[in-house]
């Protein structure tokens, strides 16, 4: 085939133009994902943005609660001081408040609730029940968490022998001198005399939340009169008091029925989409599904070892 060039075709007034670049092979379309590959993938998603959200309860709304709860706490026990109805021993409620617990050292002061289920240490340090409450002869064992819900006991670790702890209960204000900080392994102190007075603090320790698996013991021993302790109190507690124990039983009763309303409350705001549309179903379903989670990460804290 001949070509034309540029000036013949300007001779002639013709415009010229270069030949046509030939046409690129079309693109094969697309293949649709799998649908349970796509299943898959919004469950992964939808999975760490739980286990996102859990952190992100536990780290910092958590400590938030335990400052509401405090707040509540303090306010019932200062009015029961002032009109002399602190409850002193015998078969006390958990979840009551039954002292309030100061360490100048460290800046601490927190009020003491009875009971150390991890429900009961969501709120504060906790009173070991079958044992008598501070100020009173014998061994007083008061139980606090060292990484979520504010963390009450995370520095007492730092506490040495000779510092100072505070308590004021029904029975009075007392002083406690700190004999020792003990770790797993370590030696227990010396045997208590009769009819003296002795408080240990009770926490985990470790690395990271993860690893908080030991346990830290910080003894003090009672410097004024011990008061008397009146009967009624406890001899067994259950297993989930004990330390680094969690209330497995209700918590997973709990969970699955917070996972089963999580899934309706999904499935419910899809069916709306499709009937209502996106901002109504949004509108609706969003309040819901929020709560169930709440409720639902609530749960799972409590599945976590009450020392933690």
């Amino acid at each position: 085939m001949t070509t034309t060039a540029p000036d013949e075709l300007e001779a002639t007034g013709e415009i010229w133009a270069p030949p046509p670049e030939p046409a690129k092979p079309a693109r094969p379309p697309r293949r649709p994902l799998n649908f349970w590959f796509r299943l898959l993938s919004q469950f992964l998603l939808m999975l760490a943005v739980g286990l996102i959200g859990l952190a992100g309860y536990l780290i910092v709304v958590t400590p938030v609660q335990q400052s509401n709860d405090q707040d509540r706490l303090y306010a019932t026990y200062r009015e029961q001081l002032a009109a002399a109805t602190a409850p002193t021993g015998g078969l006390i409620d958990p979840g009551l408040p039954v002292a309030l617990l100061a360490i100048p050292g460290l800046g601490f002061n927190q009020v003491v609730v009875q009971g150390t289920a991890s429900g009961d240490l969501e709120a504060g340090p906790g009173h070991l029940r079958n044992t008598p409450l501070p100020g009173q002869a014998g061994t007083s064992v008061i139980y606090g968490k060292s990484a979520t819900f504010g963390a009450p006991f995370q520095q007492i670790d730092r506490l040495q022998a000779g510092d100072r702890i505070e308590v004021t209960t029904g029975q009075g204000a007392f002083t406690y001198r700190v004999i020792d900080v003990r770790r797993p392994g370590d030696p227990s102190p010396s045997t208590l005399a009769k009819g003296a007075g002795r408080l240990t603090l009770v926490t985990s320790q470790g690395a990271n939340l993860l690893q908080r698996g030991d346990i830290l013991l910080v003894d003090a021993d009672l410097l004024d009169q011990p008061q008397p302790t009146p009967s009624g109190q406890p001899s067994l507690i259950p297993r989930e008091e004990l330390a680094m124990e969690s209330n497995m039983a209700i918590a997973n009763l709990g969970l699955v029925l917070w996972l089963q309303a999580l899934g309706l409350a999904l499935a419910g705001v899809v069916w709306a989409r499709q009937r209502w549309g996106k901002r109504e179903a949004l509108v609706v379903g969003v309040p819901i599904v929020v709560a169930i989670v709440w409720n639902l990460y609530e749960t799972v804290g409590q599945l976590l070892p009450n020392l933690v």
